[in-house]
């Protein structure tokens, strides 16, 4: 600050002697000594902001370093200069959980449409066994022994189809009379012999493609675990004639 009062104290001399002919020439001299403090002030208190930054720079390393001890931050790119990003803890589960049943279904609209025809079942299915109402095809099996009769629903149409098969759900009516998924798969759903916890085991058939072409069908069995079904033990292949 005091370098720059000097010059500007220089220059003012300078102005006035310029208006005094004869001293011309003093007064070249001593622009260009203006000119030169000023350079070599500059030139100062540049290297004076340099030495500061470099001490900050040696201060910042000693104190995110410790004695010798490694940071738990790490800097992550792009972010602005001296924030850091603490590295998130890894949660581990020991557990595998096995796959629910309920990996797809009609959605509200068709559930309802459904659950309209089951609810006026003798309007649509006038026998007990396998009948069809519309896109829809209803397969009626007891599935906790309790006398009434729950439903395995195929929807039929090309929306809900392809190649492996068609959305298949398994639905069972409540006290309130409304329908529960139990199951909802893209392919097939059978009921096996066994049972657990009263309900009997189900089985969801699906093709399974290779790698270099073909494919073949695999089955996984599901259990009830008191309020869903989960997978039991991992997918087979089934022989041709139980496809």
């Amino acid at each position: 600050m005091l370098i720059i009062q000097i010059a500007l104290g220089i220059v003012l001399a300078v102005l006035i002697l310029c208006f005094v002919r004869e001293l011309f020439a003093i007064a070249l001299l001593l622009i260009g000594l203006v000119v030169a403090i000023v350079a070599i002030g500059a030139m100062y208190e540049g290297a004076v902001f340099v030495k500061d930054a470099v001490k900050q720079e040696i201060s910042s390393s000693k104190q995110s370093s410790g004695d010798g001890k490694i940071s738990s931050n790490i800097s992550t790119p792009g972010a602005p200069t001296g924030s850091h990003v603490a590295t998130p803890p890894r949660s581990v589960s020991s557990e595998v959980k096995p796959p629910k049943a309920i990996q797809d279904w009609l959605g509200d609209e068709r559930l309802a449409e459904v659950a309209g025809i089951l609810s006026n079942r003798s309007a649509h299915c006038p026998t007990n066994g396998l009948c069809e109402s519309g896109r829809f095809i209803l397969e009626p099996v007891d599935i906790n022994a309790d006398g009434k009769n729950e439903y395995i629903v195929t929807d039929t149409h090309r929306d809900f189809c392809g190649s492996g098969g068609c959305t298949t759900v398994l639905l069972s009516e409540a006290a309130d009379h409304s329908w529960k998924v139990l199951a909802g798969v893209f392919g097939g759903i059978s009921v096996l012999s066994g049972s657990t916890k009263g309900y009997r085991d189900i089985q969801h058939v699906a093709k399974a493609y290779l790698d270099g072409g073909g494919f073949y069908h695999k089955a996984q069995e599901f259990s009830w675990v008191g309020h869903e079904y989960v997978a039991r033990g991992k997918p087979k292949a089934l022989p041709e004639q139980e496809r």
